[in-house]
């Protein structure tokens, strides 16, 4: 390390006056920065109660693409005037404090480095970092009390003076993946929550039973009762009087449905479904359930039918379908609980070729618990060539089967043939369509997990056969961003060693070429995540062209192709101003 990246390291350099930074002043890129370039800024100013951050490495992020996209259209800046106060983008970033407001004196530092969780929350409300919050666009950014004293504490996590600022600013999007395999489904309904039970049989429920659970931490609160009699709902009046829970009868289902629709604002933590459901009934009833809901089908018959379930919701409010085929009601409860992905099964990635679909898809080669056979599909053959060169290795290191195909030349047979005839247990979801999901899902094992990971839009509808869900017992999970405890868990992985997150680098490039590198990650230009470097000045280039443009820095890859921190360092030695 030469002596002027030592002193970068420990904040030894003086501060401008001015910075450079990406504002957003409205939808579409023709809105981002001034003529396609960053804004020149005064230094910004930092209170008592705030930190002033240098920005070392901000990662690129599809999110980004869809605020420009919207602009004030997007969920999170709903109705905010972006020309007067626009947007910073960048929420995959790792900072040195560079400044440290006088009541933050005894608990930081500077030249300390972070990494932002982004998804922070202030008395109850998300207030988001690179959102809400001005991000890491841009060369500095201040780091306010929402981040330092969020409602769950600090949302900066501390990362080693080891560490690469690439290598840590990717813990953000890797905490992402990470979490998508920690869905766990309730053994119950929501403790002190709403549950709704419905009898679809006509009265005839005789042979349905409660079974043991249903007081999971003393049950819920509240519970309906709709056409439900006979075993079931003295066993829940029995609890009910034990717990201390309220029940309550309801008029018929149709009657009842319409009023809930009508109100518009009632929702329930736990539907359960006793019989052959409707695909109409079905749709409706979907509708009420709340934020992390579990929709159970308990029903031991055959069921044909499509209907219409809003996978939007699955991935942004982390809905629940369960099932079971039996009668007694707490066995929904009591399938495949977890996202993790089945040892020794099958798994499909659908969209492997894009940046993400690369971080799930060398996860699930590297975990030792994790599928033998690993079908990666993507609609770009160039990026499945490279899929191929920088992953077969592993697969083979781990022993594990990797097949590579482009999706249109997949046929059911052939997928059938994949997975040994039984189905894949785990399908990834990485394309934000309906009709991928309406495929996928006809091709799941027996307790198999449709994992929608893709960003799809609330309102959007697949047409599923829900009789998979009570008949061989398959799930629908998603979910959104990451927790704080994803955040530790994918930095400490990454430090220790366990996790190269810099292998999803594809392209880097220095501040004046944010915009350009933005626009790649709309268009699928390049086969992985684009990492910015704001502190340095140089052009936007994939991996792949670093030899011919900076050698001394090409020659530091590993293996010939993957960033890391030897490469990084070596860039920084050889552009620091």
């Amino acid at each position: 390390m030469n002596e002027k990246l030592a002193a970068y390291k420990k904040a030894q350099q003086s501060l401008p006056e001015k910075y450079l930074a990406w504002e957003l002043y409205g939808a579409g890129f023709e809105h981002l920065g001034k003529e396609g370039k960053p804004v020149l800024l005064p230094l910004p100013k930092f209170g008592s109660n705030e930190l002033l951050g240098r920005v070392d490495a901000v990662s690129l992020c599809f999110s980004d693409t869809k605020v420009i996209k919207l602009g004030n259209q997007h969920p999170r800046v709903v109705g905010r005037d972006l020309v007067s106060e626009p947007v910073v983008l960048g929420h995959e970033v790792a900072v040195t404090i560079m400044g440290v407001g006088e009541d933050l004196k005894a608990r930081f530092k500077a030249g300390e480095r972070f990494v932002v969780q982004a998804d922070a929350f202030w008395k109850g409300q998300s207030v988001a970092y690179g959102y809400n919050i001005r991000g890491g666009a841009a060369q500095y950014t201040v780091l306010t009390e929402v981040l330092h004293s969020g409602d769950d504490g600090s949302y900066l996590l501390p990362m080693q003076e080891s560490t690469g600022y690439s290598e840590a600013a990717l813990s953000e999007p890797w905490a992402c993946v990470e979490c998508s395999y920690h869905i766990h489904s309730r053994p119950g309904p929501k403790p002190h929550g709403r549950t709704w039970i419905i009898g679809l049989c006509g009265g005839d429920l005789g042979n349905y039973t409660l079974g043991e659970g249903f007081d999971y931490q003393g049950g819920p609160r509240r519970v309906l009762l709709t056409e439900v009699t006979g075993r079931v709902e003295e066993a829940v009046r029995k609890l009910a009087f034990e717990k201390g829970f309220e029940v309550k009868d309801s008029a018929a289902l149709a009657a009842l449905l319409a009023k809930f629709e009508e109100k518009n604002n009632y929702t329930f933590d736990d539907i359960i479904l006793l019989g052959k459901p409707r695909a109409e009934a079905l749709e409706r009833i979907g509708k009420l359930l709340g934020k992390d809901g579990h929709l159970a089908i308990v029903c031991p018959e055959v069921v044909d039918q499509e209907a219409e379930i809003d996978i939007g919701r699955i991935h942004y409010d982390f809905l629940h379908y369960i099932g079971t085929s039996s009668t007694v009601v707490m066995q929904a409860y009591r399938g495949r609980r977890t996202s993790a992905l089945t040892k020794g099964a099958a798994a499909w990635i659908i969209g492997a070729g894009g940046p993400m679909g690369q971080m799930h898809l060398q996860r699930t080669l590297d975990r030792a618990d994790g599928p033998c056979i690993v079908l990666a599909t993507d609609v770009d053959d160039s990026r499945l060539a490279f899929v191929k060169e920088r992953y077969a290795s592993l697969a083979e290191e781990r022993d594990k089967r990797l097949i590579l195909f482009n999706a249109r030349e997949l046929t059911p047979e052939l997928l059938w043939s994949i997975s040994n005839g039984e189905g894949f247990s785990d399908i990834i979801l990485m394309a934000p369509v309906a009709q991928l999901v309406e495929e996928a899902w006809k091709y799941l094992a027996a307790d198999g997990l449709l994992n929608i990971f893709a960003g799809v839009a609330r309102g959007t509808k697949a047409k599923l056969r829900f009789g998979s869900i009570c008949g061989k017992g398959c799930r629908l999970v998603g979910s959104s961003g990451s927790a704080l405890d994803d955040m530790r868990f994918t930095l400490a992985e990454a430090e220790a060693g366990r996790l190269a997150t810099d292998k999803a680098v594809a392209a880097i490039g220095g501040i004046n070429t944010l915009g350009e590198g933005l626009e790649g990650v709309a268009g699928g230009r390049f086969p992985g995540k684009v990492v910015i470097y704001p502190q340095l000045d140089f052009p936007l280039m994939p991996l792949s062209e670093l030899k011919d443009y900076l050698p001394a820095v090409a020659g530091k890859l590993g293996g010939g192709q993957f960033w890391n921190r030897e490469a990084e360092a070596a860039l920084f030695e050889q552009l620091l101003p």
